[in-house]
């Protein structure tokens, strides 16, 4: 049977190796400038979406502002369902 000493060292080493070994086999890799967003585009990007928000905003507004909970779920959903066809006629992730 293993000694009070050996089991002690096996339950701290394991873990310690368990985190040690990973991090070394872990490759190093170059960030890829390919795909990413220049300042430009990202401006681009921002201008659609904020068009896109008013003009969910605006059919939201148009819908019966009682303060009922059906009201403001039809309020949501129309302002919703306005963003993601505004988004996808933008050519933008919604």
């Amino acid at each position: 049977m293993l000694s009070t000493k050996s089991l002690f060292a096996c339950t701290l080493l394991i873990p310690l190796l368990g985190v040690a070994i990973p991090a070394q086999a872990q490759e190093r890799k170059e960030p890829q400038t390919q795909g990413q967003a220049t300042p430009r585009q990202d401006q681009a990007e921002t201008a659609k979406r904020t068009k896109c928000f008013e003009e969910a905003n605006a059919a939201a507004a148009k819908v019966n502002t009682s303060a009922g909970q059906a009201q403001a779920s039809e309020r949501n959903s129309v302002g919703s369902s306005a963003y993601h066809e505004c988004a996808m006629r933008e050519g933008i992730r919604p």
